[in-house]
């Protein structure tokens, strides 16, 4: 779903370069299936979980609708930018989780931690590799505070990412993945 919402977020969060010029871009396919995989692959890791959990399906698209309604309703009804949009879906998000699978909370948090460090480390390296990479950021629309090579909204950003990905699929399954 994230991949057809960068269409949205070159609006007012970033504008990347892509190999095609094309927005989205297979980079934006790559990317976001890498994110969600390791997002998923730490907290597995961390909790201890090996098993995919069978999912119901009906509840992940219901849970798609809601998510990407809320999404369109924050941004073009509220004028809310993608940024604050993003972070206060992945906040509710949490909270839900948090709510319904209680013993997820500290895999998930340590999940977002490391999701975090993971990426201050890929930043400095696309850094190194391409220096001025951070042009690509609309600080006119966010804040133009950047820590560690990163921009403040997405050392905000990752470690929700992480927190809420990590655990979905024990989310969706409503049951523990079995080891």
């Amino acid at each position: 779903m994230g991949i057809f919402l960068n269409v949205i977020y070159i609006r007012d969060w970033w504008m990347p370069l892509t190999l095609s010029g094309n927005i989205p871009a297979i980079e934006d396919f790559l990317y976001a299936f890498a994110k969600g995989g390791f997002a998923m692959g730490l907290f597995c890791w961390i909790s201890g979980k090996t098993k995919k959990a069978e999912i119901d399906y009906n509840k992940y698209g219901a849970i798609i609708g809601i998510v990407l309604g809320l999404f369109l309703v924050l941004h073009f009804f509220f004028g809310l930018n993608t940024f604050i949009t993003t972070t206060a879906i992945l906040v509710l998000g949490l909270m839900r989780i948090y709510y319904k699978r209680p013993e997820t909370i500290k895999s998930s948090l340590i999940t977002g931690a490391l999701f975090l460090a993971a990426s201050i480390i890929i930043y400095n390296l696309v850094e190194i590799l391409t220096p001025g990479w951070l042009g690509f950021w609309y600080f006119e629309n966010v804040p133009e505070i950047v820590i560690l090579k990163m921009p403040l909204d997405d050392l905000i950003y990752y470690p929700l990412f992480g927190a809420a990905i990590g655990p979905i699929y024990e989310y969706l399954k409503l049951r523990s993945l079995n080891k």
